[in-house]
């Protein structure tokens, strides 16, 4: 009993003893880990997380570096090496770290020991500014910014006096004008047009006349200029900023562009002219007065070898032909038109020539009969003998009708209908040849038709290239005189019809150019004013020099002329152009 008493004692002493000594050995030990012979220490490892990189994705501007590192990774195992899949866009040393290089995407690489690979995708985005183009008003800044790059940038401008710019890439618009803002970063440069717009007027005021127009022009802006007026009663101006006056008075136009509002103040003043139209003859005097506002205006001549105008208005006429006696106010002007004759030409210039109607009122109605077609008068000449007319039909067909007068009773003596002269515009008798020679065309139909004067049958026919609307004919000098559709211009030609000479035709107050007579000594032109009922015959030499001009009664439209002696017979159309009215008068040039 004692002995295993004694056994039992000593075992409880062994235990106590093993228990001391096993603790203490296991502090060491959690006091100084264990390494294995030829392997590196490594990070301790997460139990449960997955093997990566810090990131799986990155994006960093050019020139921005960044530290990739390798999580969780398992004991035994370490790093051998970093590579990238294209080191011009995006570089890595042997320890992860990355450097921004150039635009682009690249794989950055961990390789592990084991034969792993963890990888991470680079992307480098592209440098750019905040604006490749800029508008900016004279004065104005803005800040360009630039992306994709994490370096300041140097900045210039190609024109500094119309925009310069900062080294923070503030732009301050000078002057108008364009100039290239560019920053260098690197071996990158980046350039953004830039356009300084100072929307201005090409007139700071305007004085107008009441009832006279202005066209203000805006420049140096972009885009669409918007106009407005502050009182349409007295000035009105439309999308492309033309100004009306309206009445007398005050005003201010507005034209707003790029943000920018510009005034122009108006002012209207009521003018007139105690005359609008004169005839004087060379050498002569005219005294001219404006009236109706306190502002002075100034005088001048459209043709000062013509017409002198002085500073007060006094006209003094020097040569013949036409000028005008202009009065400018502020950006308007009025005129006098003033017609120079020669110095005792005609005893009656400038007064109205009575005519009287001869036994034919009505060449259709009369001749033809009143449903006849052919109702357009559109020439007529003499033989000295007997008068010719040519009519035109209604509805623009390719015929025409030639009526035979005697001139000492006025009867009809032959008539021709049906003639292919289409278009007749006007004819006359070559004594020479002893031919009616009638002038027509309207689109390829341009030429000149022969006719016989006794049975009106045309003859032969020639292209002379142009489109002829008077024609008349002087056997002395074997010259035609001719008037060409669209020109202000007379021709004096060849009998084969090469040019010659060619004289300007007094043309204003809306006369239009119809018929055409000559003589020896003379070229007389007949014009005609429908909308006025006025008629005038204007007077050249073969020289072309202007002689007088002649206004003649008769309030419809005056078609064609010729003459026997002093007595001239001058051919319309009435209102309802039913073929014509004749009348004569009498004219005499000393």
């Amino acid at each position: 009993m004692k002995k295993r008493g004694k056994w039992i004692f000593v075992s409880w002493i062994f235990l106590v003893v093993l228990f001391l000594g096993g603790r203490k050995a296991y502090i060491c030990q959690a006091m100084q880990p264990m390494t294995l012979p030829g392997v590196s220490p490594t990070t301790p490892t997460e139990p449960g997380l997955p093997l990566s990189l810090t990131q799986s994705r990155m994006t960093l501007k050019i020139g921005m570096k960044e530290t990739l590192k390798v999580r969780n990774l398992p004991s035994g195992v370490k790093v051998t090496g970093w590579m990238s899949s294209d080191s011009l866009l995006a570089s890595v040393t042997s320890k992860g770290r990355v450097t921004a290089k150039r635009p682009g995407q690249a794989m950055i690489r961990a390789i592990l020991s084991d034969g792993r690979t963890l990888s991470c995708a680079v992307t480098i985005p592209e440098i750019k500014l905040s604006s490749t183009t800029l508008t900016l008003v004279k004065g104005k800044t803005k800040k360009l910014k630039v992306s994709g790059t994490s370096a300041q940038g140097t900045w210039t401008s190609s024109s500094p006096n119309v925009a310069s710019v900062a080294g923070d890439g503030t732009v301050t618009a000078l002057k108008y004008g364009s100039t290239n803002i560019k920053v260098k970063t690197g071996q990158v440069t980046l350039t953004c047009k830039l356009k300084v717009v100072d929307p201005v007027l090409n007139q700071p005021e305007l004085l107008l006349i009441k009832g006279h127009s202005y066209t203000l022009k805006a420049s140096q802006y972009t885009g669409t200029a918007l106009w407005s007026t502050s009182k349409k009663a007295v000035a009105t101006v439309t999308g492309k900023g033309k100004v009306k006056a309206v009445k007398s008075g005050s005003a201010k136009i507005y034209m707003k562009a790029n943000g920018v509002t510009v005034t122009c103040p108006v002012r209207v003043v009521s003018v007139s002219l105690n005359k609008v139209q004169a005839m004087l003859s060379t050498g002569s005097k005219l005294q001219l007065k404006a009236t109706g506002s306190s502002i002075e205006g100034s005088w001048s001549s459209s043709d000062s070898a013509r017409l002198k105008v002085s500073s007060s208005g006094k006209c003094t006429a020097k040569k013949t032909g036409d000028a005008e006696a202009v009065y400018t106010v502020g950006q308007s002007s009025i005129s006098c038109y003033v017609i120079i004759s020669k110095k005792g030409a005609n005893r009656t210039s400038g007064n109205v020539l009575k005519q009287k109607p001869v036994g034919i009122s009505s060449l259709r109605n009369q001749v033809l009969g009143r449903t006849s077609v052919y109702r357009f008068l559109q020439g007529a000449c003499t033989d000295g003998t007997y008068g010719y007319f040519i009519l035109g039909d209604r509805y623009y067909r390719p015929y025409c009708a030639l009526i035979k007068v005697r001139l000492s009773n006025w009867k009809p003596v032959k008539v021709k209908k049906g003639l292919k002269l289409y278009h007749g515009n006007d004819m006359t008798y070559n004594a020479k040849t002893k031919t009616l020679v009638v002038v027509h065309g309207d689109g390829d139909q341009q030429g000149v038709s022969y006719v016989n004067p006794r049975t009106l049958n045309i003859k032969r026919r020639v292209n002379v290239g142009t489109r002829i609307h008077a024609v008349a004919y002087n056997r002395k000098r074997n010259r035609y005189v001719v008037g060409r559709l669209g020109s202000s211009a007379i021709q004096i030609r060849s009998a084969n019809w090469k040019i010659l000479k060619t004289i300007p035709l007094l043309e204003k107050n809306n006369y239009a150019r119809q018929g055409i007579d000559c003589d020896d000594s003379y070229i007389y032109v007949l014009q005609s004013y429908l909308a006025a009922r006025k008629n005038r015959i204007l007077v050249y030499d073969w020289k072309g020099n202007f002689i007088t001009q002649l206004f003649i009664t008769g309030s419809l439209e005056g078609e064609s002329l010729f003459h026997v002696g002093k007595k001239f017979t001058v051919a319309y159309n009435d209102s309802a152009y039913s073929g014509g009215t004749i009348y004569q008068t009498t004219i005499r040039i000393h």
